[in-house]
Formats: structure tokens, sequence, C-alpha cells
């Protein structure tokens, strides 16, 4: 029973509570859609309890719910899998010329479908605790290094394609959020007598193009 409260506490402030910062980061203006993945710092009422919720778009929109601990595991996973994108080049000039020239979106679409699907070399594999999977991979024939990253939420997988450069802003928006995260807990920590709530306050909102 304990499994069924949490579930609906996390669907509760995946909805509601407040927004204390927001980082959107968005793809391709050559995909032709709107899609990308927005992280949120947010406060529960009451409790004054800070988490994070990882909203992601495709065709539609997963939210992914990350207590204070989860998401510094997931911030390592996220710096871990960074560190050896940057570490490997391109196996092939086909690759770097595939990174720097992107085609036309309907194609990109189903060409990154299959990279996410797909039999392709799986260089490195990082599974969180709560459900989120991130695998560096490495594309037949062409070379190619992306990200896919995989969640689960209620028996529902949902698959994120990251190319190098998308997958790096998306590490500076989860090191943003993680500083911010680590700041309000340490001064709520020192500073906030039992009893007193947190003021209201409007969320700083941040776009990444």
């Amino acid at each position: 029973m304990e499994w069924i409260f949490e579930f609906f506490k996390k669907l509760k402030q995946v909805l509601t509570d407040e927004v204390i910062q927001r980082i959107d980061t968005r793809k391709g203006v050559s995909q032709g859609m709107s899609s990308g993945v927005s992280l949120r710092l947010k406060r529960a009422r009451g409790s004054g309890e800070l988490y994070v919720v990882m909203r992601s778009v495709i065709v539609d929109s997963n939210n992914h719910h990350f207590t204070k601990h989860e998401f510094i595991q997931f911030s390592n996973a996220v710096g871990t899998i960074l560190n050896s994108l940057k570490q490997r080049r391109v196996s092939s000039a086909i690759g770097e010329a595939v990174e720097e020239q992107p085609d036309g979106w309907i194609f990109e679409f189903f060409k990154k479908l299959k990279q996410v699907l797909g039999p392709d070399e799986v260089i490195q594999r990082i599974d969180t605790r709560n459900g989120v999977s991130l695998r560096l991979k490495r594309a037949r024939g062409s070379g190619e290094l992306y990200v896919v990253m995989r969640s689960a939420t209620v028996g529902n997988y949902n698959y994120h394609h990251f190319t190098k450069r998308e997958f790096i802003q998306f590490s500076n928006a989860v090191e943003t959020i993680l500083n911010s995260l680590l700041a309000l807990a340490a001064d709520r920590l020192s500073r906030r007598p039992s009893g007193i709530r947190w003021p209201r306050s409007r969320p700083r909102r941040i776009q990444c193009l």
C-alpha cells in the first residue's frame, strides 16, 4: 500500500506545487516540431520538500519525478555519459558530416527512431534506481555518436534521442538545476525554523535555443 501512496503523492507533485526554476531545452528547428526536455525544480506546499520534474516532449509528453537524492544520482549518470561522449571521436568523416549537417525533419525523425530502437552499438549504459536509463551509442556505418534516454513510468517506456550537441546542452541544464537544488536544500536546513512556510516566489525560466 505504501507504493500506491507514493505514486499518487508524486503524481500530485508533478501536476501542482510551486515552480522555483525551469529550463527548457529545445531540439533543432530542422525537426519541424516542438520537442525537447524541460527540467523543473519545484517545492511542495506545506512540507517545503524540494524535488525535480523532467518533462520530455516528442510526439506526446511524459513527466518523470525525482527526489533530491534521485536527481543527484541522475546528474552523476549524465556527467559520466557526457565525459565518455567527449572523449570519443566519431569514427569516420561521414559521421562528422552527419553530426554537423542534419537532414530534413522527416528523414531525421525516422533516422532517430531507427537509432533508438535499432541494433546500433551500445558503448556505455547507466541505469538509475528510479527508472531512467542513459545509453551512449554509435551508429553502424557512419560512426555517429548519440545518446538515448529511456524513462519508465507505470508500465510505459519513453525514449528521447540526443545528438552530441543536444546532450551537452541537456547536461548544462541538469547541472544548473542541481546547483539550485543543493543551494536551496542547504539554505533550508541551515536557516528554516520549524513551522515557518517558504514565501512564494515567481519561477525563473531559462529558454535554451
